[in-house]
């Protein structure tokens, strides 16, 4: 294994301890054994907790950015409706995700070091999504008159609220129906007020003649149906 394959190992031992013990119980020794090398190495690579803590922040947010080049180039419509898709299929296929993301929130409290560990992750999905909201009021794709701030700031807060439904014990299928509830709505709420512009059926309720709704999406999350073709509002 090479050295950047070795640091790779460390880091996933790490978030995997983390998502077992939580950051109260987390500790370096456990993390050397987990991947099996000597304490020392790891503080080759690793000087302090902290470090490594760092590092597990950072690689949860690349697995973002990864997520974000996987997809093609997409009108704001396609990118928000892309969220909230990679969200039920997160949770679904990877719910450690969200367990480890919620032990920092919970420590970053009363922890300087987790908060500014944390504080990027953060920053960059904010000005993300407030980027697709303002492109979507630019091109008359969404109401021209939304708080831009307001919007981003509560659909971050509900889409964590959806990751700590994991610690809830709620099955992907069943969280996949609440998700696409909550998409149809924010949809309607997003949309162009009448005579702004022209709205088409929300992907989630029709397509054609046939319903799509959230119960096609845990289809899909289950892997019951190979692709989701759903119409959007107005493309930009």
């Amino acid at each position: 294994m090479d050295r950047r394959g070795r640091r790779a190992a460390i880091v996933a031992a790490a978030t995997q301890e983390i998502a077992e013990r939580g950051l109260e119980g987390f500790r370096l020794r456990a993390v050397a054994e987990r991947v099996g090398l000597h304490h020392a190495t790891v503080l080759h690579y690793f000087p302090t907790k902290e470090a490594l803590l760092r590092a597990v922040v950072e690689a949860l947010l690349e697995a973002l950015r990864q997520e974000g080049r996987a997809q093609p180039a997409k009108t704001p419509w396609e990118a928000l409706e892309q969220e909230w898709h990679d969200l039920g299929r997160r949770l679904s296929e990877a719910p450690a995700f969200f367990v480890v993301l919620a032990e920092f929130e919970l420590r970053a409290f009363r922890d300087p070091a987790v908060a500014s560990a944390l504080h990027p992750l953060f920053s960059a999905w904010r000005e993300y999504l407030q980027e697709l909201v303002r492109r979507g009021m630019a091109a008359g794709a969404m109401r021209r008159d939304l708080p831009v701030a307001a919007v981003v700031e509560s659909l971050m807060v509900q889409f964590r609220g959806f990751g700590l439904r994991v610690l809830d014990g709620v099955e992907g299928a069943a969280l996949a129906e609440e998700i696409g509830a909550a998409w149809a709505v924010w949809r309607r709420g997003l949309a162009p007020a009448e005579g702004e512009a022209d709205a088409s059926p929300s992907p989630w309720e029709t397509s054609g003649d046939t319903p799509v709704g959230p119960h096609r999406l845990n289809r899909a999350l289950m892997g019951g149906t190979p692709k989701l073709k759903w119409r959007l509002i107005s493309p930009c």
